[in-house]
């Protein structure tokens, strides 16, 4: 069995963002170590393309675009601030396997925090471009208007849709998806619903607590629509530490240096019990649409609602 410590779990929680929680490479994250507080406002980074110049005079200067106008500005509140806390006084007694397994699920519950926290704002008066259909009509037509839509908004080319679960089951029964000539759309033994490269799609997939304000039952975007911030919480550690105070618990800093997500470990021990005690946190915040203000590229014209009504 391999020594625990914290840098290590850490790492094995970091590690399982990417895997457990897919959905956060459909969006725009901005990921840093800063420290940040609860309710404070900042900017998320969002990607542009840059645009082709014909050769002028100044040759290959012609025209040149300004790579700070690459990355848009977005405003974000950090609204959000949570945590999970294990006890790992008998994490010692677990194999190696079963260790992977409680950090992954603690990267999923975080992970899933941000995501939801983002769908939630997902409404109507953020994401304005609707498509209209009950459950019982989604198709594969459905998908193509969907696809119009966001081409007439003069959307992103890589593009991802999420569909609860209702909408999932009528699209896995339509014979123009689930033909042979799409024998590698099946989704196999996962439980959940995907497509790959689906009506000009890159990935579609079956989100069962997607937000059903305003009737939806599908979002199409792509990544510009969500922009997401995330940051390390706020601590008095190094405060404690300026003025020579002693502290009650230890903390740790860790960054994934692929998604960019950090986390803030603190350890303790409880008096009495002398349980041990590891607590994962991150603050974020999330604009979605027309949340991010003038920016043009983070707008609802990203992304398309399906809505029954």
């Amino acid at each position: 069995m391999s020594t625990l410590t914290v840098p290590l779990l850490l790492a094995q929680t970091l590690a399982s963002f990417k895997n457990r929680v897919p959905q956060l490479d459909m969006i725009s994250l901005d990921a840093r170590n800063d420290q940040m507080k609860l309710g404070q406002q900042t900017l998320a980074h969002v990607r542009t393309l840059p645009t082709a110049g014909a050769y002028g005079a100044n040759g290959y200067f012609s025209n040149a675009n300004n790579a700070m106008d690459l990355l848009v500005d977005v405003p974000v509140t950090l609204d959000q601030h949570v945590h999970v806390t294990q006890n790992l006084t008998w994490l010692a007694t677990l194999s190696d396997q079963k260790i992977d397994v409680v950090m992954e699920d603690a990267a999923y519950v975080l992970g899933k925090a941000v995501i939801d926290n983002a769908l939630a704002k997902c409404v109507a008066a953020n994401v304005t471009t609707t498509e209209v259909a009950t459950v019982a009509n989604t198709n594969k037509e459905i998908l193509s208007n969907i696809r119009a839509k966001l081409n007439v908004n003069r959307a992103g080319p890589i593009r991802y849709g999420f569909v609860n679960s209702a909408v999932a089951t009528e699209l896995d029964s339509d014979p123009l998806i689930t033909s042979n000539d799409q024998y590698g759309q099946r989704s196999g033994a996962n439980g959940y619903l995907e497509w790959n490269n689906l009506a000009g799609f890159s990935r579609i997939m079956e989100y069962n607590d997607l937000p059903t304000a305003g009737n939806m039952t599908g979002l199409f975007f792509d990544p510009r629509l969500i922009a997401v911030r995330t940051a390390v919480p706020q601590n008095g550690f190094a405060l404690a530490q300026q003025l020579g105070i002693p502290t009650v618990a230890n903390h740790y800093v860790q960054q994934d240096p692929e998604t960019g997500i950090a986390l803030l470990a603190v350890t303790h021990q409880q008096p009495g019990t002398l349980d041990m005690f590891l607590t994962l946190a991150l603050v974020f915040g999330s604009a979605v649409g027309k949340q991010g203000g003038a920016n043009l590229s983070i707008t609802d014209r990203a992304g398309v609602r399906l809505v029954t009504a």
